[in-house]
C-alpha cells in the first residue's frame, strides 16, 4: 500500500512531462542549438599564415577570408580588430624601405608598405602556438615546432646565413635555433620582412 501511494503521484508527474506541460522553456536540445548559433563576433576567428598572406577561417559556412599580400593595409588591420589593439608605428630602417607595422603581444607582426599589406612575421613569443592550435600555417607549422615537423610538412631548403640556420619554401622563410635534427623554429615570416642581415 505504501508503495502504490508514492508511485501514483510519480506516474502522474511523468505523464504531465510527457504531454509537454507548457511552452515556457525551450527543450534542452533547442537551448543548446541556440547557444551554438551565437553571433560570430563573440568568437575570435582562427587565423592561419602562409606564403601569400593570411587566412581567417569561417566555420559558420560563410567561407574563409583571404587577406593576400597587396590587399589594402587599413582593411587588413580592420579585419584583425578582433585581436585587440596592436602596437603600431613605422620602421624606417628596413632594407625594403620604410615599413608600417602592427605588432601584437603574442608574436604576430604585420607589415604594410605604400598602403598595402606587404608581409607578416611570427617570433618566438608565439612558440608552441602551432602545436596548440594558435597562429600557424595550415600544416601547423609555427615557432616552437620541430625541424622534423617542418621537414615533413614542407621539405624546405635549409642554409646557414647571417641570420643563422635559415629555411625557405613556398614563400615561407624562417630561422631554426640550430643546424641539428633536434632544432626548433624560432621565427617564421613571408612577404616583405624587416630582417637585418
Amino acid at each position: 500500500m505504501f508503495r502504490s501511494t508514492l508511485l501514483a503521484p510519480a506516474l502522474a508527474l511523468l505523464a504531465l512531462a510527457a504531454c509537454g506541460g507548457g511552452d515556457d522553456a525551450p527543450a534542452a536540445d533547442e537551448a543548446s542549438i541556440g547557444d551554438l548559433a551565437s553571433p560570430a563576433g563573440n568568437v575570435d576567428p582562427p587565423l592561419l599564415v602562409d606564403g601569400e598572406g593570411l587566412r581567417l577561417l569561417d566555420h559558420s559556412g560563410g567561407g574563409d577570408r583571404r587577406l593576400a599580400f597587396g590587399s589594402d593595409w587599413p582593411g587588413v588591420r580592420e579585419a584583425l580588430a578582433f585581436r585587440g589593439q596592436p602596437d603600431t608605428g613605422t620602421n624606417a630602417e628596413c632594407g625594403a624601405g620604410p615599413l608600417d607595422y602592427a605588432r601584437w603581444p603574442d608574436g604576430l607582426t604585420l607589415y604594410g608598405q605604400a598602403g598595402e599589406f606587404a608581409g607578416w612575421a611570427l617570433d618566438d613569443r608565439s612558440a608552441g602556438v602551432g602545436a596548440a592550435g594558435g597562429i600557424s600555417t595550415a600544416a601547423g607549422i609555427g615557432p616552437g615546432r620541430s625541424r622534423a615537423d617542418l621537414d615533413k610538412a614542407y621539405a624546405p631548403t635549409i642554409s646557414q646565413t647571417t641570420l643563422g640556420t635559415e629555411f625557405s619554401k613556398d614563400g615561407l622563410s624562417g630561422i631554426l635555433d640550430g643546424p641539428g635534427e633536434t632544432a626548433t623554429i624560432v621565427a617564421l615570416w613571408a612577404g616583405v620582412s624587416c630582417n637585418f642581415r
